[in-house]
C-alpha cells in the first residue's frame, strides 16, 4: 500500500480548527498560509508535526494549538 493510500493530485487545503471550546475571535485555528486573521492572533508550528501552521488567540487557544501540533508530532511525520 503506499504511503498516502494512493491518493494523487493536489492535497486538501487544511480547514480551521475549532479550538474545543467557544472563541468569539474571528480567524481563531485558520491556516497560517492565510494571512493573520486579527491582530495579535500567534502563529502556532512545530517542526515534525503533521499539524499544519494556524492562526490562534494568544493565551488557552494557542496552548491547546501547541498541544495539538505536540501531539500529532508523535511518532514522526506520517
Amino acid at each position: 500500500m503506499a504511503w498516502n493510500q494512493g491518493k494523487t493530485g493536489k492535497p486538501t487545503p487544511a480547514a480551521p480548527r475549532p479550538v474545543g471550546r467557544e472563541c468569539p475571535v474571528p480567524g481563531c485555528g485558520a491556516p497560517a498560509a492565510e494571512p493573520r486573521p486579527a491582530r495579535g492572533m500567534v502563529r502556532v508550528w512545530l517542526a515534525g508535526s503533521r499539524e499544519p501552521a494556524r492562526w490562534y488567540c494568544p493565551g488557552g487557544c494557542a496552548a491547546y494549538g501547541q498541544a495539538l501540533a505536540e501531539i500529532r508530532a508523535l511518532g514522526g511525520a506520517a
